[in-house]
C-alpha cells in the first residue's frame, strides 16, 4: 500500500499537472501549445529516476512512449495507456466551479479540475507507479510500456494511430493493453449495494451526422407559415420523444447474468435470461441515461447551424449529432431511423465521421480473469462486469496489436463524482489517486502470478 509520504507527493504532482492548461481543440489556429510543452517539461523534472533509467520516445512532437524492461524478454509486454490533454471549460461555466477549473486546488480530500479525473489522474499515476518500482529496485516480469496521447479528446488521430504505427515498425504485440473507459462506481445499480466495477471489453462506435432542413427564407418580417429554422426544431422535438429502440448487444447480457445475483428474486430472474426478459429489462435502463446508452445507440443533436442575420430567415437550418452506436449499426440505420420523423420536410445527410464499434476482447480469457482479480483484491466486495465503453478511447487505435484491450480506470468513484468529468467540479479523491497507483503497482509486478 502506498505510504503516506508518498501520496501527499502525488497528490501535489497531480495537481501540478491541472495547471498546465493542455486543451485540444478542434480549431487548430487555437490551439495553444505552450501548456503542452510545459507539462512535458513537467515529466523529467517531477520523475528523475523514470526520465534517466527508462527509455522515451517523442512521437510527433507531443505523444510520449515510455519503456521499462522486464526480466523476461520472452514474454509479451504490457502497454498502458492515456493522455494529458483535456475538454475546454465554457467561459459562462466558471462562476460555478467550486475552485478555478485549473488551480489545481487541494481541498475537502479532493484535487480540483479540468483534468484531475480524465485522464491526467491516469498520467500522473502510471509516472508515480514506475518512479516507485525504480526506487525499490524492483523489476517486473514482463517489459512495460507506457503510451501517452496528446489529442484524444478529439479522437486521438494526431497521437494514438502514430504511436500505434511505432509499436508496428517494431513488431510488437502486447499481453494486454489497458487504457480509460470504465470505472469502479459506488451506488450505481439502486438494489446492489455492491460496487460495480465496468470492464470494458470494447467501445461503441462513434458518428458524426449533418442533418439539413431546407425552406425558402425571406424577411423576417412577414414570416411564412413553414420556416427551416421551426422545422428543424419540429423534427428534433419528435425524435427527442422516439429514442432508437433499444436491444442487448454483447456483452450486456453477460453483465447483467453477472449483477443477477446480487438482486431480490424479482429482478435476479429478469437479469438471469435477459435473451427472454428483454422488454422489461429495455423499460427498467430507459429510466437512467447511463444505462439507457448501454442498450442503445444513442443520437444527439450538439451544434446547430442556421441564420446569418437578425433580419432575414435563413433558407436552411442544419444540425449535427453526435451518435454513439451499438455493434452492427451504421450511418445508414441512423439515417433510415431519422427520416421517419422527416414528415413533411425533405432532410439532407453528411456523414462528417464513422467509425464502427469495435470488437470485443475475449472477457472468458486468463488475461481479463487476471484483470478481474486485481480488482477484487484492491476493491473488496466489487462486482466486476464487462461492459461496452459508451465513449471513445485511444484504445481503439491499438486494435491489431492485442487480444485483449481493456478499459478501466482503477479508482472507486460515486456519481456525483462521475458527473464531473468534462463538467462542473472535476474532481478526484486523494484516496482514489492512492487507489490507482496501488492497483497499477500490484498489476505490473504480479502479472500473470494470481491464479
Amino acid at each position: 500500500m502506498i505510504r503516506k509520504r508518498q501520496l501527499e507527493q502525488a497528490t501535489a504532482h497531480l495537481a501540478e499537472a491541472i495547471t498546465y492548461k493542455t486543451i485540444s481543440t478542434h480549431q487548430s489556429t487555437t490551439w495553444d501549445f505552450a501548456p503542452f510543452d510545459g507539462f512535458i517539461e513537467f515529466l523529467p523534472r517531477t520523475y528523475p529516476l523514470c526520465h534517466s533509467a527508462l527509455e522515451h520516445t517523442r512521437i510527433n512532437g507531443y505523444g510520449l512512449v515510455l519503456h521499462m524492461k522486464g526480466m523476461n524478454r520472452d514474454a509479451l509486454p504490457l502497454l498502458f495507456l492515456a493522455h494529458y490533454d483535456v475538454v475546454p471549460v465554457e467561459a459562462q461555466s466558471m462562476e460555478a466551479w467550486r475552485y478555478p477549473p485549473f488551480s489545481g486546488t487541494v481541498a475537502d480530500g479532493y484535487i480540483w479540475g479540468r483534468g484531475a479525473y480524465d485522464d491526467k489522474s491516469m498520467v500522473i499515476a502510471l509516472y508515480e507507479t514506475l518512479e516507485g518500482i525504480l526506487e525499490k529496485g524492483q523489476q517486473p516480469e514482463r517489459d512495460v510500456y507506457v503510451a501517452i496521447g496528446f489529442d484524444e479528446e478529439l479522437g486521438g488521430h494526431l497521437g494514438a494511430p502514430r504511436i500505434a504505427r511505432f509499436f508496428k515498425d517494431q513488431n510488437l504485440r502486447f499481453e494486454c493493453i489497458l487504457d480509460e473507459g470504465g470505472m469502479c462506481l459506488e451506488g450505481f445499480f439502486p438494489e446492489c449495494h455492491n460496487p460495480i466495477a465496468f470492464v470494458g471489453v470494447g467501445e461503441k462506435g462513434h458518428i458524426n451526422l449533418k442533418m439539413t432542413l431546407r425552406c425558402p427564407g425571406g424577411h423576417a418580417a412577414v414570416p411564412p407559415k413553414q420556416t427551416a429554422v421551426n422545422g428543424l426544431a419540429k423534427v428534433l422535438a419528435r425524435l427527442a420523444e422516439h429514442p432508437m429502440p433499444p436491444r442487448i448487444a454483447p456483452p450486456i447480457g453477460d453483465l447483467l447474468q453477472t449483477i443477477a445475483p446480487f438482486y431480490k428474486m424479482g429482478k435476479a430472474q429478469l437479469f438471469s435470461r435477459p435473451e427472454l426478459a428483454a422488454p422489461l429489462i429495455h423499460r427498467a435502463f430507459s429510466k437512467n441515461p447511463f444505462t439507457s446508452a448501454m442498450v442503445r445507440t444513442t443520437v444527439v443533436p450538439t451544434i446547430l447551424e442556421c441564420g446569418q442575420t437578425v433580419g432575414a430567415l435563413p433558407n436552411a437550418a442544419s444540425v449535427i449529432f453526435n451518435c454513439r452506436t451499438l455493434p452492427g449499426d451504421t450511418s445508414e440505420d441512423i439515417i433510415g431511423y431519422l427520416q421517419e420523423f422527416s414528415g413533411e420536410y425533405t432532410l439532407e445527410f453528411e456523414v462528417l465521421l464513422e467509425q464502427l464499434a469495435t470488437p470485443l476482447s475475449d472477457y472468458s480469457s486468463k488475461t481479463f480473469d487476471y484483470l478481474a482479480t486485481c480488482i477484487e483484491m484492491d476493491f473488496p466486495d466489487t462486482v466486476v462486469v464487462p461492459y461496452l465503453t459508451l465513449g471513445g478511447t485511444d484504445a481503439r487505435h491499438y486494435q491489431d496489436l492485442s487480444d485483449a484491450i481493456f478499459r478501466f480506470v482503477p479508482v472507486l468513484t460515486n456519481p456525483a463524482e462521475r458527473a464531473g468529468i468534462h463538467g462542473i467540479d472535476e474532481r478526484l479523491s486523494i484516496t482514489s489517486l492512492g487507489q490507482a497507483i496501488d492497483f497499477l503497482t500490484d498489476f505490473i509486478i504480479d502479472f500473470g502470478t494470481i491464479d
